[in-house]
């Protein structure tokens, strides 16, 4: 079997530790990452990214919850 990187490990991790340390009703992690070795060696690709999530709680059980996270993290920032 494929061992998992480190970016498919990070949001279940991050997520984990939340939980057992502030207990909330739900934890929602979302990791883009730009891959250094797709951009800078072989095919230089510099927009290559890959997104990994995890949902616990609240956002993994209730499909509103989850769909607003999803609608605010996508929405325009204006800063």
């Amino acid at each position: 079997f494929k061992q998992k990187t480190a970016y498919e490990i990070m949001p279940s991790l991050v997520g984990s530790e939340m939980c057992i340390r502030d207990r909330p009703k739900g934890v929602a992690v979302v990791i883009d990452a730009n891959h250094q070795c797709m951009s800078t060696r072989g095919v230089h690709k510099t927009e290559s990214s890959t997104i990994t999530s995890r949902m616990l709680g609240t956002f993994r059980s209730d499909n509103k919850a989850r769909e607003e996270f999803i609608n605010l993290i996508h929405s325009p920032k204006n800063y």
